[in-house]
């Protein structure tokens, strides 16, 4: 759920990419420090990309003291400045968002003392929904080649295109997989270190009960 907080003063962290304007997929992980917002800018200007889809997930939460635990609101700015909130699926093509400098941020302002880790994963879609990992690009370059030797490539390109869809598709559920795993992991771990101190304690309650009774 998103909460709409006041804003802090921002901290800004920019991610520099080789190609940044045609880099398709950007996956990362970040820790939002309480009471503090985190922003970063991607370049989107290829026209051949036409919507762009992304997913994030609190990972653990750090330093928490009760409440809040996996509570981070996160919002998008367009190249035009307008905010983007609940779609987590865009049109660039939209004249009320369009080509340019995407801003994503992760509001963590309205907590106190709860740092939070963060999973991120941005691609960029073509017209057909279809994320290319820039696998038309390298296509193309043999493609003038094949033309020129009069080969009809139209159904072959069709079938790598959509293997190579379907691998990436993959890689995806095999990305959010292991977030999961390293989400499961860090409760666990959490609530290891919690048995064990309450353990400890009333184990030294017990002690001094019974030294206080003797």
């Amino acid at each position: 759920m998103l909460n709409m907080v006041q804003l802090q003063p921002v901290i800004l962290a920019f991610l520099i990419f080789s190609e940044s304007g045609n880099a398709d997929e950007v996956s990362f992980t970040l820790i939002v420090p309480a009471g503090k917002i985190e922003c970063f800018y991607h370049s989107v200007t290829y026209e051949h990309y036409q919507s762009f889809e992304l997913d994030y997930m609190v990972l653990c939460f750090i330093f928490v003291v009760k409440g809040g635990e996996n509570d981070i609101t996160f919002y998008s700015e367009s190249p035009l400045g307008n905010r983007i909130i609940t779609e987590l699926r865009v049109e660039l093509n939209d004249t009320r968002n369009g080509y340019g400098d995407y801003k994503f941020c992760f509001d963590n302002s309205f907590s106190i003392q709860t740092a939070k880790h963060i999973f991120f994963d941005f691609y960029l879609m073509d017209s057909y929904g279809q994320f290319l990992g820039d696998f038309n690009k390298k296509f193309n370059v043999e493609a003038d080649i094949l033309r020129n030797l009069d080969m009809h490539i139209d159904n072959f390109q069709t079938v790598t295109t959509s293997v190579k869809n379907n691998l990436n598709a993959i890689e995806r559920i095999q990305r959010h997989y292991s977030s999961s795993e390293i989400l499961d992991r860090s409760i666990l771990e959490r609530s290891f270190e919690m048995i064990n101190f309450w353990s400890f304690i009333h184990l030294i309650t017990m002690l001094f009960a019974a030294s206080v009774q003797v």
